[in-house]
């Protein structure tokens, strides 16, 4: 004669086993800040710093004015979505190293659209973000790599589109 073993006992492991898979999940990792984080006191500085020097100078000149002819300033921060970031970083990292490129980065350009182009805001500031890497340059490098002169060090990778549109303040937002 065989024994069953109840329907019961079997519901009841399975369900104790799943409740144990659940509740021991290993902790998430906390990511550390990169060691270039500044305070926000210190960001306040900067950008204070930024105005005096600077931004005042570049509005006196420019002497911008929005569509309907009214004065305007110029912008100084821009905003991008971390979604967008996020994306951006994947599109680079996955494309770079397709490439043969390492020590992927991003460089930050200030730049300006043309007063007299239908770009998005003619005439005022942008910023644009430029994927950047290391690749051995395979004109310069031999049999064996030794010297460093046949790595591209910290190059735009032009292969790669920037990052633009972010959203400007205008008026600028305080920081």
């Amino acid at each position: 004669m065989k024994s069953k073993t109840p329907l019961w006992i079997i519901i009841v492991l399975l369900l104790l086993f799943i409740f144990w898979k659940f509740y021991n999940q290993p902790e998430p990792t906390i990511p550390e800040k990169p060691t270039q984080t500044i305070s926000y006191e210190y960001a306040n500085t900067l950008e204070d710093e930024y105005i005096k020097t600077r931004w005042n100078i570049l509005n006196d000149t420019l002497n911008l004015r929005m569509p309907d002819g009214r004065p305007a300033v110029d912008t100084r921060e821009f905003l991008f979505s971390l979604d967008t970031l996020k994306q951006y970083i994947e599109y680079v990292e996955y494309n770079a190293k397709k490439m043969g490129y390492t020590n992927l980065g991003i460089r930050i350009y200030n730049a300006a659209y043309p007063k007299d182009t239908t770009s998005p805001d003619p005439g005022f500031s942008t910023v644009f973000l430029m994927p950047t890497g290391e690749k051995i340059d395979p004109q310069k490098a031999g049999f064996f790599v030794s010297s460093s002169s046949t790595v591209m060090f910290n190059n735009n990778i032009n292969n790669l589109e920037a990052l633009n549109y972010g959203h400007a303040g205008r008026p600028p937002k305080e920081l």
